[in-house]
This record gives C-alpha cells, structure tokens and sequence, in this order.
C-alpha cells in the first residue's frame, strides 16, 4: 500500500482519491462490510487543522485496519491556505489603518456623511435662487447649520461638506491603491515564497 500524490493505492491494486490537505497527515486505511461500504474500505485522516479520527460506524468486530500511511502536505494546498491566511490578514490591516484615519471623529457624525454630501450636492441646483429652497432638500444640512449656531448658511455648510468629502476621498486614496496592489500580488503569487514576500504594510493615515 502507498501514496503517490493525492493517490492512495491498495494492496490489490485498487487506487483511492485522497482529498488534498496543506498540511502532513495520517491516512488509516480500514477493511469493513459490503454491506457497509460496497468497496469494501473505509479510509480516515488525521492531523492539524483536521477533524478529530473517524472510525467506520458498524460493528468493529467486523473491521480491521489494514494499514497506515503518512500523507504528505499538498504544495497545491498549501499555497492556497496561505494566500487566504496573507489576504485575511492584508484586509485587517487595511481595515485598522481606516479606522486609524477616522479616530478623531466619532462614529455618530460619520453614519451622516453619506447624507450630508448627497444634500450638499443637491443644493448646487438652488444656489441661483436660495429663496425658493423647499425645506425637504437638505433638513439635515438646515439643522447641522442651525445647531452649529456659527451663522453660516446651508449652503456655506454645503460647500463645507463637499470640501471635506474631496479630503476624504484624496485621503483614502493611498489605502484604497496598496490594498489592491497587496491583493493583486497575493494572488498572482505562484510560489510559498513569492507570497511570503508580498509588502502587507499600509501607508500612514494622512493628518
């Protein structure tokens, strides 16, 4: 009995798929009823990462273990299991250095921003003629300006909001630019090697 790649060969001549895994294992290799399984084997596999030995589920007096064999890692899987654990770990670095560049303003005012800049922007079609602004284009601009108590209009308030969108924007450029260089390299990556040297590093938030 031997293994060659992910192919489990018998005493007989028989030979069995193995499920490919990215780390070394234990193939146990059982003899057991047609009834129970009509080739007549019942194969487990143990090791790291892996569920705990099965066994076959009739009577054990009627099974015997004919052999076991250690299985190697699969290059294959390994490769990909440590392109998921690099891309896994890229996404919350990346999610770390976002969160980093929008520490000084409290979460409350951020769930706004998708609101206040789709106001801010429909105000541009009523800078012309202020005085015929109906009340329900931008309420939450209107009560931020009033709240604000700094005498600004809500359009003065817009163009504050749409400034701060464009810093926002140029702000999150070089995160949003390494995440993809990271991830397109992570996964063009061919070798253990070449994905071991992939740069996870993300650019300091802009102040």
């Amino acid at each position: 009995m031997q293994i060659n790649g992910n192919t489990l060969t018998l005493d007989d001549g028989r030979t069995i798929a193995l499920p490919k895994y990215p780390t070394t294992s234990r193939v146990k290799v059982w003899r057991v009823p047609a009834e129970y399984r009509a080739d007549g084997v019942f194969i487990s596999i143990t090791g790291p990462g892996l569920a705990a030995e099965d066994i076959p589920a009739c009577n054990l007096a009627d099974c015997a273990v004919i052999g076991e064999l250690d299985y190697p890692a699969d290059d294959g899987a390994t490769l990909e299991a440590a392109r998921a654990q690099r891309l896994e770990l890229a996404r919350a670095s990346v999610e770390v250095a976002r969160r980093l560049s929008l520490a000084d303003t409290p979460v409350l005012e951020q769930q706004t921003w998708s609101t206040q800049l789709a106001e801010a922007q429909a105000l541009a079609a009523w800078r012309a003629t202020p005085e015929a602004l109906p009340a329900e284009v931008a309420p939450l601009l209107t009560a931020l300006a009033a709240a604000r108590a700094q005498g600004e209009t809500v359009f003065a308030l817009a163009d504050k909001v749409l400034a701060a969108a464009s810093r926002h924007v140029a702000a999150a450029a070089p995160l949003v630019g390494a995440w993809q260089r990271i991830e397109r390299q992570l996964r063009q990556a061919d070798t253990l090697e070449a994905l071991l040297a992939v740069d996870l590093r993300f650019p300091e938030p802009q102040a």
